[in-house]
Parts: C-alpha cells; sequence; structure tokens
C-alpha cells in the first residue's frame, strides 16, 4: 500500500514523536503549566490509543465478515472511527499557548508539510482541516471507510492485514508516549504542581 493511503497515520505517528521530543524543553517552563499540559496530553494520548484499539477491532470484523454487503458495513463504522481518530489528532498540539517549538519540530519531522504549517493559523480547526483532512481523506478512501463504501471495490484482505500492523504499532506508540509522561511527571513534578 502506498504511503498516501497511510498517510494520517505516518502523520499522528510524527505528531507523537514531535510531541515526546518536546519534554525536555518543560523542563525550564513553569511546573504548574507543565501539570496542566501533562495532564492534557495524556488525555489526548489515551483518547488516540482507544480509537486505534477500535478501529482495529472494525477492521478485524470486516477481515472476517462473510459477505460483501458486511464488510462494507464494518468499514463504515470504522469511518466513524476514523473521523474522529482526525479530530483527536488535532488536539495533540498545544494550541492556547506557544505552537512555534512544536511546528518547528513538526517541520523537522515532516518536512512534505512544511509548507503547510507555514501558511495556517496556529488554532486546533485549521490545523484539522488543512494538514489532517487531506491525509484522513485518502486513508479512508484507500480502505473504503467512508460514509458509502463501494462494495466492488473493498480493500483486500492483504492491505487489512497491513492496516491491522500499522493500528498495532500505533497503539504500542501510544502507550510508549503515555509512560513517558508518566516517567517524566514522576521526575520532574510534585503532587502540589498540579494544583
Amino acid at each position: 500500500m502506498g504511503g498516501k493511503a497511510f498517510g494520517f497515520f505516518t502523520l499522528v505517528e510524527k505528531l507523537l514523536t514531535a510531541i515526546i521530543g518536546q519534554l525536555p524543553s518543560y523542563e525550564k517552563t513553569p511546573k504548574q503549566w507543565v501539570a496542566r499540559e501533562l495532564v492534557r496530553l495524556f488525555d489526548v494520548i489515551s483518547e488516540a490509543r482507544e480509537g486505534f484499539t477500535e478501529l482495529s477491532r472494525w477492521i478485524d470484523k470486516c477481515e472476517t465478515a462473510q459477505t460483501k454487503e458486511g464488510k462494507a458495513y464494518f468499514l463504515f463504522e470504522a469511518g466513524k472511527v476514523l473521523n474522529r481518530l482526525g479530530d483527536t489528532s488535532a488536539k495533540f498540539l498545544p494550541w492556547e499557548s506557544d505552537t512555534s517549538q512544536i511546528f518547528n519540530a513538526l517541520k523537522l519531522l515532516a518536512p512534505e508539510i512544511k509548507d503547510v504549517l507555514d501558511n495556517i493559523e496556529p488554532d486546533e480547526l485549521s490545523f484539522r482541516e488543512v494538514v489532517i483532512a487531506k491525509r484522513l481523506n485518502l486513508s479512508g478512501r484507500a480502505i473504503q471507510a467512508v460514509p458509502q463504501p463501494d462494495p466492488t471495490r473493498l480493500p483486500s484482505s492483504e492491505l487489512l492485514q497491513e492496516l491491522q500492523g500499522v493500528l498495532q504499532s500505533l497503539s504500542a506508540r501510544c502507550a510508549e508516549a503515555l509512560e513517558k509522561l508518566r516517567r517524566f511527571a514522576n521526575a520532574e513534578l510534585r503532587v502540589e504542581d498540579f494544583f
């Protein structure tokens, strides 16, 4: 399967990498802001992990469905989850604070979106509409996870298995990111920093 079809999932992985890569810079930031940010990130990454797990379940149901109509229905349901994952991934960046560091990290990690990042408003809605939507649409169409899946163009079993591998990898990356957030919080913060 081509890179464009997995573009959304690659972008999410790069967002996770950028976020975790920013943790050392938080050592010089006011502790209460760091505590709030870690809680926010923990919630968003947990939501993403749940979404990848749910998407994987729908893809599994599609793989085992006996009829084309059944497969199309499960892909339709997978598309709903995929769309929610798009909303979740737009929350990864802390839009209410200075995003320049994270944007710079993203430009290094994902040079193909550098020009896009330079031309969008630094807010969640703009990021969702410009950066995420295109990749989400390509990925959704590639696996027919769309509002009206075409039963004559269903993805192959090999494609679905490859997608399952990507989803498992992303779920593991989310678990790893959550563990890094925990370790950072334990090393850098005290209980009173959260209040």
